[in-house]
């Protein structure tokens, strides 16, 4: 069984050749799991939005990014590599940040600022069924 999960989860995380079309594996609502405030009491849903990533644009509160693949992280099928190119605030950037979804179900974000951890948002998401509200 263990070994069927991994397969499936190396042919679901390969990614695209390099500058391609992104695909889908990290969209949806994520919002703060690094805040004890923040979390619901099921511990598996945050209940402060911060992130949203939806058909390869990555957007904050203030800030809005285009991302395109750069590479996946070989022997780690779950982890991708963006490049990101980012407006906001009056300013443009460049970024290139790591990007997986861990056992728990959460977002890790890695650059070289440091490392996120996000859970899917509870107030987009129907605690506990995997469905998106007001879609």
């Amino acid at each position: 069984m263990k070994s069927s999960l991994m397969a499936c989860c190396a042919l679901i995380f390969a990614g695209p050749a390099s500058g391609q079309e992104v695909p889908g594996f990290f969209d949806g609502f994520w919002g703060h799991a690094d805040h004890p405030d923040c979390i619901h009491e099921n511990g598996q849903f945050s209940t402060c939005p911060a992130i949203s990533i939806f058909s390869g644009v990555y957007s904050g509160q203030e800030s809005s990014c285009t991302m395109t693949f750069h590479s996946d992280v070989p022997a780690f099928e779950a982890m991708l590599i963006y490049d990101l190119a980012c407006s906001g605030e009056g300013e443009s950037w460049t970024t290139r940040k790591l990007f997986m979804i861990d056992l728990q179900g959460r977002l890790n974000i890695v650059d070289d600022q440091g490392a996120w951890i996000y859970l899917p948002d509870i107030t987009a998401v129907g605690a506990g069924t995997g469905t998106v509200i007001g879609d």
